[in-house]
């Protein structure tokens, strides 16, 4: 009986064996040629060899992308849209969406962003969402226009909230309804072209301005992103200065990071001072570091809670609290303006007149 050998061991097949690819194999040996799979479901086939679902899509991925990569093709493959909603392809019905620029979406995809429900015959279109007639009319209502102070019937042009018959916008400049782009300037509607010529050269960049710009001092007009190198970084964290800023002694500062170096507690409409470095102090941290210490007690000299003032009392050149100004021996507080409560100090220590006699006895 004459055997044939397996393909991927070399040994004959005399038992346990397959036919497949016009070849013989055991059973155990039909995997496939890439990943040593097992092949017992199905297999695919490149090049006479078996392989398993997913090498041969691998394959078939690379082999497409050198294709792509070393070889012009004469013809190009049909390709599908992407879906401008969703994102997924577009390979059936589509709804497309003509403005400034081309949109494409799946007819389910078409659903008012006020009920979701799919949109059918007229559509409305505000800060890019899709708005079906029913929502808007149930939220528009009575709408006027901002420029004619007529009532709003139909088609209706919508921005910062107000409501323009589409009739009623025109350039401020020349004049002309305004179709397609347009721009706003404060409360101007301007075409394209007018827009354009009335912008404002930054004094610093030197380039036309698109956008919000700052009239200086000086009527210097700057961009939006010069003012903001002109102020600098907050002088705590470094970062560049947006909005409300707190100015103080040409540094500026971010209201939240404008506090206390100490107690990091908000000065903010609250008084505070500033060292020789700059640093922000509140009040009571600043009489802090400045404040002596008591010769006697060893705690700061600062007033009390509440207080601004404190007394403090120089003696024997050091530094004390009045109620700890004391005798050395008998703890009378001394130096009240009563006689018998005068210092007498003994060696640079302060004793009162009877405790100062006994220790000279």
């Amino acid at each position: 009986m004459d055997t044939e050998k397996c393909p991927t061991c070399s040994k004959e097949v005399l038992t346990e064996g397959l036919t497949a690819i016009g070849r013989f194999y055991h059973k155990d040996c039909f995997k496939c040629i890439k990943c040593d799979g097992s092949l017992e479901e199905k297999f695919f086939t490149s090049e006479e060899q078996p392989m398993c679902e997913n090498c041969f899509k691998v394959k078939m991925f690379l082999d497409k992308f050198l294709i792509d990569l070393y070889y012009t093709p004469v013809t190009k493959e049909k390709t599908f849209p992407k879906c401008t909603s969703c994102g997924k392809m577009v390979d059936g019905d589509s709804v497309v969406m003509k403005g400034d620029e081309e949109k494409i979406f799946h007819k389910e995809c078409v659903t008012c962003t006020r009920c979701t429900d799919p949109i059918v015959g007229k559509y409305f279109v505000e800060e890019g969402n899709l708005i079906c007639q029913k929502c808007l009319e149930n939220e528009f209502g009575g709408r006027t226009c901002e420029i004619c102070k007529e009532d709003v019937l139909g088609d209706c042009l919508i921005t910062n909230g107000k409501n323009y018959h589409k009739t009623c916008i025109k350039c401020s400049i020349c004049e002309e309804n305004l179709t397609g782009k347009f721009f706003t300037l404060g409360d101007k509607f301007m075409c394209e072209k007018d827009y354009k010529d009335t912008r404002k050269m930054c004094s610093d960049c030197g380039e036309q301005i698109s956008g919000p710009y700052y009239t200086l001092e000086d009527n210097e007009v700057v961009c939006a992103k010069d003012f903001k190198k002109r102020l600098g970084n907050c002088k705590k964290c470094g970062e560049l200065v947006e909005g409300r800023i707190m100015k103080i002694s040409d540094m500026v500062y971010h209201p939240d990071c404008f506090c206390c170096v100490v107690c990091e507690k908000s000065v903010v409409g609250e008084p505070f001072t500033q060292d020789e470095e700059h640093n922000i102090y509140c009040t009571e941290d600043f009489i802090k570091k400045n404040a002596t210490v008591c010769s006697s007690c060893g705690e700061l000299i600062v007033p009390k809670k509440g207080e601004t003032t404190t007394e403090r009392l120089r003696a024997l050149g050091k530094d004390f609290h009045p109620e700890c100004f004391k005798c050395k021996d008998c703890d009378l507080v001394l130096n009240t303006g009563d006689e018998s409560a005068r210092c007498y100090p003994i060696d640079g220590q302060p004793f009162c007149a009877k405790c100062n006699a006994n220790r000279r006895t």
